[in-house]
């Protein structure tokens, strides 16, 4: 069974926004007063149906007027017309070449869409001209500039200034680049109490609700999310990341259809939405449609290639599709670049625990244990392939002090519920699975590891209850059809085994132990051609197993 601490939703997957605040492109101008941030400032807290209105009418009356050309280009960015907002900021640059705000703008817009060498050397001017900068919202333009040129160091320095330089601001933008870090930091309770600040002043602003509404979906207020998310699109209708936040509320919920159907409707704003491209593909594998999310990441990496989240992303698909070659190759990628990443080295683990090389599985998930000595994903696994190896009382020292570090984590119960099965403790499994239940209750994954646990110490009626609850959890999943079958089976209700066993083939074509135990089913009803079909059915992808 396949660990799933993948789901979690890192910092690095979302920031609603980056574009903020650098009103004029002259090199040493970064210390503006606010009278002349009036129009950008509008963007960031204001209704953008006003916004575009003005900047209309500025250009209209003026063609050279560039904060008014670049404002216009941030908007067509939102709403996912990137060419357009290139185009805008080429604009603004044949006006003032050396305008920070435009090089800032296209650079990103150039490496989102793939055009990295390009973006980069906008980035790097945009950088030499703000050196200087002391302001919050500068710095923090400053930060994500250095991180779309992997300068994670240089970012870090940057968030730490913006920080320090608004312990004390009350004016809404300076405090609007304060939320963003603690957002970009994981700092999910502080950020939300910020923009709540803001948006009892700001109740049209797209940006302010949108960031606001993914705290609430980060800090358990989901339902209250939800609806701030449809409140945003109805402000801001073509806001392509607000969909996309509002697909990672779902995702967080493991709501994944409706998920993918947020992320979807991202992409048909803006197709190079990188991040829900990359969501999307996640999704797609969690309800097991792999050539889908096989389809998004391949996407995703042609338009971001050097990015190390999109190539974990994919190697997590290809892991979970079989593809373990593919998976390796990814993360090998990654650690070129980077050895100290210790996600990188966890998913080569258990792409080479897949493929039975335990002995690199286990150096590879010691590597990630090295790095990060509390990483729960890479000890659970180094339990897991010890266990293999036949330690099971290491593994089991292993899984309880992982129950020590976080007792309240699901997957650490989860995960040596299993061992408890393989070992055929089942009580225990039982145990140890109803409290990934108890802490996870929505997560159909628990359920169905639950239930099967339940058959195999043959409390068939709670097994079929539990499997019940994870199909309704999440109905495209075909190990729980699986277990219930059995447990229909075991009490001789053989028409709805039959059914469940179907319905398991139905989600995976080939899955040999449904055609196997649907023949012993079909021997129950005295349907022998048919037994025998599926037996050899079973037969057949055995062989193509061992090839």
């Amino acid at each position: 069974m396949t660990l799933r601490f993948l789901k979690t939703l890192k910092k690095s997957s979302f920031v609603l926004a980056t574009f903020f605040v650098c009103a004029s492109g002259d090199l040493g101008a970064v210390n503006q007063t606010q009278s002349s941030l009036s129009l950008t400032q509008k963007l960031e807290v204001g209704d953008w149906r006003d916004v575009d209105f003005e900047c209309y009418e500025r250009m209209r009356k003026h063609t050279t007027d560039v904060e008014a050309i670049v404002v216009q280009a941030r908007l067509e960015s939102y709403k996912g017309r990137v060419e357009n907002a290139i185009t805008f900021c080429n604009w603004a640059l044949l006006f003032r070449p050396n305008y920070a705000l435009a090089l800032y703008l296209r650079g990103v817009l150039l490496s989102d869409i793939g055009k990295v060498e390009s973006g980069k050397m906008d980035l790097k001017l945009f950088l030499r001209l703000t050196e200087f900068a002391k302001t919050p919202y500068v710095l923090y333009l400053r930060a994500r500039a250095f991180s779309y040129l992997d300068d994670y160091t240089g970012a870090k320095r940057q968030e730490d200034l913006v920080l320090k330089t608004t312990e004390l601001e009350t004016a809404e933008i300076d405090l609007l680049s304060r939320a963003y870090v603690l957002l970009n930091r994981e700092n999910w309770k502080d950020a939300e109490a910020i923009l709540t600040k803001l948006s009892k002043n700001n109740q049209h602003s797209p940006l302010i609700l949108g960031h606001l509404a993914y705290c609430h979906s980060r800090t358990g207020k989901v339902e209250l999310a939800l609806k701030e998310f449809e409140s945003v699109a109805t402000i801001a209708p073509s806001f392509t990341a607000n969909f996309a936040a509002w697909g990672t509320a779902f995702e967080l919920q493991q709501k994944y259809g409706e998920a993918i159907s947020k992320y979807s409707t991202a992409l048909e704003f803006d197709e190079s939405n990188v991040y829900a491209l990359r969501r999307r593909g996640v999704c797609y594998s969690e309800i097991e449609e792999y050539s889908a999310g096989i389809r998004d990441l391949n996407k995703a990496v042609k338009l971001a290639p050097n990015s190390n989240i999109v190539l974990l992303d994919r190697a997590f698909v290809y892991k979970q599709n079989g593809f373990f070659k593919e998976a390796i190759a990814d993360c090998n990628q990654v650690l070129t670049k980077n050895p100290k990443n210790a996600t990188a080295w966890y998913q080569l683990a258990c792409a080479k625990a897949s493929m039975k090389d335990l002995n690199g599985a286990k150096l590879a998930s010691e590597k990630a244990l090295k790095l990060s000595p509390k990483y729960l994903a890479a000890l659970c696994k180094h339990a897991s392939i010890v266990s293999e190896m036949g330690d099971h009382k290491a593994a089991l020292a292993e899984y309880d002090m992982a129950v020590k570090i976080n007792p309240k984590c699901p997957d650490v119960y989860f995960s040596r519920g299993l061992l408890f099965r393989d070992e055929k403790q089942y009580a225990k499994s039982i145990i140890d699975l109803s409290k990934a239940v108890e802490l996870e209750p929505k997560d159909a994954l628990n359920f169905c590891a639950l239930g099967c646990a339940e058959v195999r110490n043959q409390d068939y009626k709670k097994a079929i209850a539990d499997c019940t609850k994870s199909i309704q959890l999440n109905s495209k999943r075909g190990h729980p059809y699986f277990s219930r079958g059995e447990a229909y089976l075991a009490l001789g209700k053989y028409e709805l085994a039959l059914t469940d066993f179907t319905s398991a083939i139905g989600t995976y074509a080939s899955y040999t132990e449904a055609f196997e135990k649907r023949a012993e089913t079909y021997n129950k009803l005295k349907k022998p051609d048919l037994a025998k079909r599926d037996l050899e059915k079973a037969k057949q992808l055995r062989l193509a197993e061992k090839d």
